[in-house]
């Protein structure tokens, strides 16, 4: 599995998308937001606020893989220079 997505293939982006959709569906169906205690902080009482909404998990997820494939392609020139030197 692993040399599959070393090959730096672009589909495999969009397998593993799919594949974290299907992990995620049953978050996607019926999404919970944890309860706040009275000891919590404004900052985490405002960010529970935010996922209330419907579509919070899926843009939950939408900006993981968009911060995933930002933070990939710097880490891959990264360690193909270190490999080369």
């Amino acid at each position: 599995m692993v040399n599959s997505f070393k090959s730096h293939n672009p589909l495999n982006i969009i397998i593993l998308f799919v594949y974290g959709l299907l992990l995620k569906y049953s978050s996607f169906t019926d999404p919970s937001v944890p309860i706040a205690q009275s000891t919590d902080g404004f900052l985490y009482h405002t960010l529970l606020w935010y996922l209330k909404g419907v579509g919070a998990n899926a843009l939950l997820f939408i900006l993981l893989l968009l911060i995933s494939l930002c933070l990939h392609r710097p880490l891959r020139s990264a360690t193909s220079s270190a490999t080369s030197v």
